[in-house]
């Protein structure tokens, strides 16, 4: 009989990763972010060290989870210090997320990680040169840095750098690269600061 998985997929890239209904996480495919110490397996093969395991994330060459408790792990390529620990080395085991302890959703995306917190706080680190990190700079950030001024945050997503977030409101804002609109504001300009570029729907207030 075959893995029954009912909890969450995550597949990007040449890989995918779920939570079984164990709370483990597995992955299986071709990367350093297999979370296993391996870099290969054609099946699902479980993710080491990491137990009760509400969300998971894949990017192309990163994972990361949150664990029921709120801490966060990630695994993975660590090119631009996106796996939040403080460092520059590829970790194929999990490592802890520093300075988090109350994550709420995890998203990984190209060069980035953004986390959603309990209080509605979002913190991004990883690569920041078209602002995706939303703190305001363009500075890389190897721990984790708020996202500045907005608050009451209800989901985060993390694109190819760029970063949007609902709001408790229904409103929604985007910050970074936006050089195909990605951003949703009528504009073409990048920017690092996320409360003057909320997405314009036809119709809104």
């Amino acid at each position: 009989m075959g893995f029954v998985f009912d909890r969450m997929f995550a597949a990007r890239g040449n890989y995918t990763c779920a939570i079984w209904r164990d709370s483990r996480g597995y992955c299986w495919g071709f990367t350093t972010a297999l979370g296993t110490g391996s870099g290969r397996a054609q099946s699902p093969a479980r993710v080491l060290n990491l137990e009760r395991l509400t969300q998971i994330s894949a990017d192309f060459s990163h994972t990361c989870a949150v664990r029921d408790d709120g801490v966060a792990f990630c695994w993975g390529a660590n090119s631009n210090g996106k796996l939040g620990n403080n460092s520059g080395s590829t970790e194929t085991l999990p490592t802890r997320v520093k300075q988090l302890f109350d994550a709420k959703k995890i998203d990984t995306g190209f060069q980035h990680t953004c986390a959603l917190r309990e209080n509605g706080f979002t913190v991004c680190w990883g690569d920041n040169r078209n602002g995706e990190l939303g703190d305001g700079t363009t500075t890389q950030r190897n721990l984790r840095k708020r996202v500045a001024r907005l608050r009451g945050l209800t989901n985060i997503s993390a694109g190819s750098e760029f970063t949007c977030a609902t709001r408790n409101d229904g409103r929604a804002f985007c910050w970074g690269a936006n050089n195909h609109g990605q951003l949703g504001n009528g504009q073409t300009n990048r920017d690092p600061n996320p409360i003057r570029k909320r997405v314009n729907v036809p119709g809104s207030p």
